[in-house]
């Protein structure tokens, strides 16, 4: 075929058979999809380039974008470049496109790269709670495990493991589990006492009694510096 020799004069050609009202329907038909191909090769050929020559961040960022789109020409070359794209110098919004991308063609591997990036330690707090929230849109069942996973993990930084705890009690079909948490973090003397109160007052909001036992017990702790003391008494006027 010659397009496949010299992509432009049988780019050329194809257009030409496909617009010429002499030819029958079925060969215009043929040459319109024979351009459909050369375009979608040529074009595949162009982004498999882009998604795997940048190095720096923002050409990261072009290479991700460039993975994207080939997963619309090649869904196989373009979700197996979809998951190296990734990667933690990228900003949240970005990881996460590019992990629903590739979910939208293949559930399985995105899901999983979801769950890697979530516990890859290389990423912030901050990304990994996202990537776990976005997880649970997805699989509801891995997404709660995950956010559990992060809530109980002593490598992960206590803000992160308040937050997760904080998002199971938020969601109607984690909210015990999310309250069971946030308790043991209000009574885990362990953790900062700030940590403490923030988890208490949080837990007024998932069960309103428990969480005001435990600021009642903070506020009248006489152990505690009079600030945190002060804090937790202010969630019980809230």
């Amino acid at each position: 075929m010659l397009a496949e020799v010299d992509v432009e004069r049988g780019t050329r050609l194809l257009e030409g058979f496909a617009a010429d009202p002499t030819l029958g329907p079925s060969e215009r038909v043929y040459a319109a999809r024979g351009l459909t191909e050369v375009r979608a090769q040529v074009d595949g050929h162009r982004l498999r380039s882009v998604a795997t020559r940048y190095t720096t961040v923002p050409g990261r960022y072009r290479a991700m974008v460039a993975a994207q789109e080939l997963v619309e020409v090649d869904v196989v070359r373009g979700t197996r470049l979809l998951t190296p794209a990734t990667d933690p110098s990228l900003a949240t919004p970005d990881l996460l496109h590019a992990a629903w991308e590739l979910v939208k063609v293949d559930a399985e591997r995105g899901t999983r790269l979801l769950e890697t990036l979530a516990t890859d330690p290389a990423f912030t707090t901050g990304k990994r709670l996202g990537v776990a929230r976005e997880l649970v849109k997805v699989d509801a069942e891995r997404g709660t495990r995950l956010l559990e996973t992060l809530a109980t993990d002593p490598t992960f930084n206590t803000f992160g493991r308040l937050q997760a705890a904080r998002s199971l009690a938020q969601a109607d079909r984690t909210r015990n589990l999310g309250a069971q948490l946030l308790q043991s973090f209000a009574t885990d003397r362990t953790l900062n006492t700030a940590d403490r109160v923030w988890a208490a007052r949080e837990l007024v909001n998932v069960d309103a009694e428990q969480g005001t036992g435990l600021l009642e017990t903070l506020a009248t702790d006489s152990l505690l510096i009079a600030f945190d003391r002060v804090w937790a008494a202010w969630g019980l006027d809230e």
